[in-house]
């Protein structure tokens, strides 16, 4: 099983400004996809909410903007883990064009467990950190 993915997505006339360039507010979007996509590739589906009795919470994102998306074009979103803790964890995202490689974005994610019972942070679910172990 994979401990990375990548994710392809055509940026769609919508997402863009007057200008046909991708707009900012799209690339939480992307992540989210390259995250879910993740989760398809290590564990075979995508994590719900409330799997595990447990809801992961966004609770950080951090964006750096390297180089335009424009309509049409197609991207990668290669995601992978960053980093594992007790009640938390992060990925790393790196956004490219397809065609020639270009890095668009890099952007981090940071989740914190919270039980569903309790409504308090609790210890991330072991499917979870299958991710995270097959990194290692």
């Amino acid at each position: 099983m994979p401990a990375k993915s990548e994710s392809e997505i055509r940026v769609r006339f919508i997402e863009c400004d007057p200008a046909g360039i991708l707009h900012f507010g799209h690339y939480g979007n992307f992540i989210d996809i390259g995250k879910n996509d993740l989760y398809r590739a290590c564990l075979g589906k995508p994590r719900k909410p409330g799997d595990d009795g447990v809801s992961t919470v966004l609770v950080k994102t951090t964006f750096d903007y390297v180089s335009p998306a424009r309509f049409d074009d197609v991207l990668i979103v290669e995601t992978k883990g960053d980093f594992i803790k007790n009640t938390s964890f992060g990925f790393d995202f790196e956004i490219r064009k397809k065609e020639g490689g270009t890095v668009v974005c890099r952007a981090k994610a940071v989740y914190v467990c919270l039980s569903l019972e309790t409504h308090k942070s609790t210890p991330v679910p072991d499917s979870v950190r299958k991710i995270f172990d097959e990194a290692a």
